[in-house]
């Protein structure tokens, strides 16, 4: 055991500042928000401990785009009380520590620890954008909470007071370990630090004054550091603070130097500033709301799918070149972005976080290749992303979202030429016979990664589909896809619609004719009379593929079906023995024999729920609405009053939660819901 004792001196290097004049005396404790956040307790359960690394249940909480997460000790772990378990890498999808920091008061005359296990209060709470732990004794008050600071840097504070009638001498103490025995702290100016891998490290910066001694104890893969004593005069607090910062690949060290540097200047107002921010987020997305339906329980649904977004929010890293989401942060297949996933996710953030949904776009974008093709999915590793296939064409109306959000004329300006592109690109490499009516289709040819293009894996329509040549790296599926020119009309709306804020008249009215006449062909060729449906078209036998699923009634999502259609689509909507389940809309009919609870062949997807729910708005079926919509929030589990994550779908006969845990796209959903509903 190596034990490093010095006092502390003024750093004559750039990391100098950060270990400034922090520690305080104050009249009384920091003031409790009692702002919209503390109003939204533990809306999720991120209380676990890891038991290894590859523990795939326990979960946590990051704010700003991190690369790293802490969760919070469960009520009976006293073990781990002061501490925050993780933090988890997204970086390797593993936890590196039990607690990499912990904090603990020791007895000055004798050393002992003050025991918290026994505290007769105590809190420990989740609030959206901080972790809060309260501990109450005989004699003290701790209260530590972790927030962050940056995407790369989480700020820990712990207030000390004493409640007692004499002063208190203590000596505060931080405290942590990894897992891996082969990783060492070391001490390199007044702080600590953790060498991991490919430029990827932990930085751990105790904070205190200049005049306290301070301990440094190292050994392997723990350390403790210990201040020296202090008096704690009765009801007055004490303060100290605890730095975490990540460094991966990428990041501008001197830039994070600088922004830390400013924050501890003042560290309780950057308290403040982040309760601030997150009561903004809260006021971003109430205010379009009616709130004639919108009880608290159901406003805790959008809390938990705006914190759902937030938590799984990535800032750029390697081959991810601006910020987006990943789908889930709580499965590792899912680190990445998704085409769709992305448009959807901008659409929903657009209200609260503009300047992050346009970052959600860019990412994909950011590899649009010279045919205009948008890849399927990317990564922080390039090699690994998918160019098999693409995603439905939602972009220009994840664009149009984010302009009625914020107007900014000058991302329509940069995005334009992007999305025209891409738009373009069905056309020239999904067109089979060039008829005006788009396929699915694959680079490779297979039918695999065509059935990916639509963004429904195993959905039955496409059991007997085969695959045809349109021309090098280009295939379709030989079934026209009713949901897929529908986007397309929508998307051609959508771009008139930017063309004309762009003043850009002439391709506007351009846009709006080729709508005019994709609308005209998929009334005619794609809505089945006899059973009132809209189907994807089979292009040898140019008969519909009789198979009802979501993609039916996405020509009411997008304006494209006639009334009359509409009105037919909506009767089997409304039919218990198709949609109208106990969770309503199933991706298959209730009647059709390929039913099943496996993935796209009968389970409830929150973004076709919304689509179906939207597309009966479109045509003025406002009450229909609302009663689903209503169903969804009611019934599908763990929602409402209730610390669950948002699921990736749910079972449509009893609403039990499906597949990933914690998934952006159903949470971006249901924030839409909740601001649509009447």
């Amino acid at each position: 055991m190596t034990i490093l004792s010095r006092r502390h001196k003024k750093i004559a290097d750039i990391f100098g500042i950060w270990f400034c004049a922090i520690l305080l005396f104050a009249n009384c404790a920091p003031k409790e928000s009692v702002d919209f956040v503390e109003d939204f307790p533990d809306l999720l359960n991120i209380k676990n401990i890891p038991d290894q690394p590859s523990d795939g249940e326990a979960f946590c909480f990051a704010d700003r785009g991190a690369w790293f997460g802490f969760a919070l000790p469960p009520d009976s772990a006293g073990t781990y009380f002061g501490g925050f378990p993780g933090p988890f890498r997204f970086t390797e999808g593993k936890w590196l520590s039990l607690a990499l920091v912990q904090f603990k008061l020791l007895n000055a005359d004798d050393l002992t620890e003050i025991d918290f296990k026994g505290a007769r209060n105590k809190k420990i709470v989740f609030y959206p954008g901080r972790l809060h732990q309260y501990f109450q004794t005989e004699k003290l008050e701790l209260q530590l909470d972790l927030w962050y600071v940056t995407g790369n840097t989480a700020l820990i504070r712990a207030v000390m007071k004493n409640i007692s009638a004499d002063v208190i001498s203590v000596i505060p103490q931080w405290q942590g370990s990894v897992f891996a025995n082969d990783l060492q702290f070391t001490l390199e100016h007044d702080r600590l630090r953790l060498d991991l891998a490919d430029e990827e490290r932990f930085y751990l910066h105790p904070i205190a004054r200049s005049s306290i001694t301070t301990d440094y104890e190292l050994k392997s893969n723990r350390y403790q550091v210990r201040k020296a004593p202090v008096n704690l005069p009765v009801n007055l607090s004490l303060f100290n603070y605890f730095v975490v910062t990540h460094i991966v690949e990428g990041t501008d060290l001197f830039s994070e130097i600088d922004s830390i540097r400013e924050l501890l200047r003042q560290p309780n107002q950057a308290f403040e500033r982040n309760v601030h921010r997150w009561n903004h987020f809260l006021q971003q997305i109430f205010q379009t709301t009616s709130f004639k339906h919108q009880r608290s329980d159901y406003r805790s649904v959008a809390v938990k799918s705006m914190l759902t977004l937030v938590n799984n929010w990535r800032k750029p890293y390697r081959g991810l070149r601006h910020g987006g989401l990943f789908p889930s942060s709580a499965a590792r297949y899912f680190f990445g972005f998704w085409a769709w996933d992305s448009w959807k996710h901008a659409a929903a953030l657009a209200q609260f976080a503009p300047e992050l949904a346009k970052d959600q776009i860019r990412a994909m974008f950011d590899y649009q290749d010279e045919s205009g093709m948008v890849a399927d999915c990317i990564f922080a590793e390039a090699a690994d992303n998918n160019w098999r296939n693409t995603k439905p064409p939602l972009a220009a109306w994840a664009v149009w979202k984010v302009f009625q959000a914020d107007r900014d004329t000058v991302f329509l300006k940069e995005i334009f030429p992007q999305l025209k592109r891409y738009h373009a690109w069905w056309y020239s490499h999904r067109d089979h016979d060039g008829n005006g009516l788009c396929e699915y289709g694959s680079t490779d040819g297979s039918i695999e990664a065509a059935a990916w293009e639509s963004g429904m894996d195993n959905a039955a329509r496409f059991d007997h589909a085969n695959m045809l040549k349109n021309h090098a790296g280009a295939y379709s599926m030989d079934q026209e896809s009713v949901d897929l020119n529908s986007f397309l009309f929508a998307e051609k709306k959508y771009l008139a619609k930017i063309a004309a804020v762009l003043q850009k008249n002439e391709e506007a009215g351009e846009l709006l004719r080729e709508a005019e006449e994709l609308q005209i062909k998929i009334q005619k060729l794609m809505f089945d009379e006899s059973t009132g449906y809209f189907y994807d078209i089979n292009l040898q036998t140019k008969e519909p593929v009789l198979i009802q699923g979501p993609e039916g009634w996405i020509p009411l999502w997008a304006g494209v079906a006639s009334a009359q259609q509409a009105a037919s689509v909506r009767e089997i909507l409304i039919d218990a023995s198709k949609f109208a389940t106990f969770a309503p809309f199933p991706t298959l009919a209730r009647d059709a024999p390929q039913l099943s609870n496996n993935y796209w062949r009968g389970p409830v997807w929150l973004d076709q729920a919304y689509f179906a729910v939207s597309g009966l708005r479109v045509y003025g079926f406002d009450s229909d609405a609302d009663r689903f919509t209503k169903q969804l929030f009611d019934r599908l589990q763990g929602l409402k009053n209730s610390d669950q994550p948002i699921r990736e779908n749910y079972a449509a006969d009893t609403g039990q939660g499906l597949y990933a845990n914690h998934f952006s796209w159903s949470a971006a959903h249901l924030l839409m819901l909740f601001w649509e509903w009447q």
